[in-house]
This record gives C-alpha cells, structure tokens and sequence, in this order.
C-alpha cells in the first residue's frame, strides 16, 4: 500500500499508531534485559519518525536532463551516496558516527544520469511531480 496517496491525517494516525506499536515492542524487550531496552528505546525513538517520514510524505520529483558524458536526454535519477545499511549499523552501535555518517550522506545528494551514472549533468526541463 502506498502511503503517499491517503490524506495527510491519515498519514499521521497511521504513524502515531506504528510509533505506539515500536514503543509497546521496545518497552516490552526492556524488561527482559534492561539495558539493551533502553538503548533500543531511544534508537527507535530517531529512527522510526525519519524512517516513516520517508516512506509517507517525502515526494517522489522527477527533473529532465542532458548528460554530457553519454549524451542521454530524458528524467534524471536523485543518488544519495554511501549506504543506508551502514547507516543503520553506525546508528545502532553508537550516536555519534550515525550522525556524522547521515549528515555527510545528507549533504551529498545529487542528480545523476542513470545511463552511466555521471555526476554532473545538465539539467535541461522542470520538475515532474
């Protein structure tokens, strides 16, 4: 089911409930081992809204554009680098480098073509929504 389509309110009862269930789950491992719960509980609390903020309301944009390396022409594909898997592993064994690794993949998104996946194309057309 596609998030995106369903009313903005409908979004949000379904991310309030999800977060509710994440934090049941969660506090429930707690009292098993106290420890690992806490920390369970405080990374959930991060990564569930930026993780259903992505899937409900980040919009899918489209941009036209002219690659210079293979010649191509038509809808360019938005890369971010390095890897969302080794950003979940930083985040889960400490803060701080998940922050920093996230930040630097933040800050380093761009239009490719997805021919040949130069980096510096030329952006010819406006945005499809």
């Amino acid at each position: 089911m596609d998030l995106k389509i369903l009313p903005v309110w409908q979004r949000l009862i379904i991310g309030v409930l999800g977060f509710m269930v994440v934090m049941v789950i969660t506090a429930s491992l707690a009292g098993s081992a106290p420890d690992i719960g806490i920390f369970l509980i405080i990374t959930s609390l991060f990564i569930y809204p930026i993780v259903f903020y992505r899937i409900a309301f980040k919009k899918d944009t489209k941009i036209m554009i002219r690659c210079p390396n293979c010649k191509y022409e038509g809808v360019g594909e938005f890369k971010t680098k390095g890897s969302f898997g080794v950003e979940v592993i930083l985040w889960l064994l400490l803060i701080i480098p998940g922050i920093i690794y996230s930040v630097w993949r933040l800050s380093n998104k761009r239009w490719i073509c997805p021919q040949c996946n130069f980096d510096y194309i030329v952006k010819v057309g406006p945005m499809i929504t």
